[in-house]
């Protein structure tokens, strides 16, 4: 529990950081529609989202706002990546391991099975050029999008088993 919270302090202060600078030169107000993968109202995925638009709106002193669609708002979720690259939309938000079919680097920079632990994914994202592989991957396959992680989602679990699991007693 307490290296979550040092996770989340982490990206905070490296999300405070990155817009104290933006501040001082920004003339005005930047508003951008972001159409969300999850509904804003599911927990793990959606509520993250809008902590974080409130996160950069406030870190801005407001000029920095973030307006957010549900599911299918602007456009459909299966067209998020198009429409932002296209500059029909500002921002998207949605799960990397999404865009397999059009970057199919995509799913190591999301949740992966047995994948590495929250500070040592954060350690490669930003400290192991994760994010520089993670921008690549879309510029090669021709999207005109930056990426950034917004949420941190713990890696998806499985296992070997001797006897099928079928039932909670199993």
């Amino acid at each position: 529990m307490k290296r979550k919270k040092v996770i989340w302090l982490a990206v905070l202060l490296v999300a405070v950081a990155m817009i104290m600078p933006a501040k001082q030169v920004m003339a005005k107000k930047v508003m951008l529609k972001t159409q969300a993968m999850f509904s804003l109202s599911m927990p793990l995925l959606g509520k993250p989202l809008v902590w974080f638009a409130d996160m950069m709106k406030t870190s801005s002193n407001g000029e920095i706002v973030f307006k957010l669609y549900d599911p299918g708002k602007l456009v459909p979720v299966t067209e998020i990546l198009e429409a932002v690259s296209k500059g029909h939309i500002q921002a998207g938000y949605a799960a990397p391991a999404f865009w397999m079919g059009k970057v199919s680097a995509s799913p190591i920079f999301g949740s992966v099975p047995f994948g590495p632990e929250g500070p040592e994914y954060m350690a490669w994202m930003f400290k192991g050029n994760g994010l520089k592989l993670w921008q690549e991957a879309y510029d090669k396959a021709g999207y005109n999008v930056k990426v950034f992680p917004v949420i941190l989602c713990p890696p998806e679990t499985s296992g070997w088993f001797a006897k099928e699991i079928k039932t909670p007693e199993d």
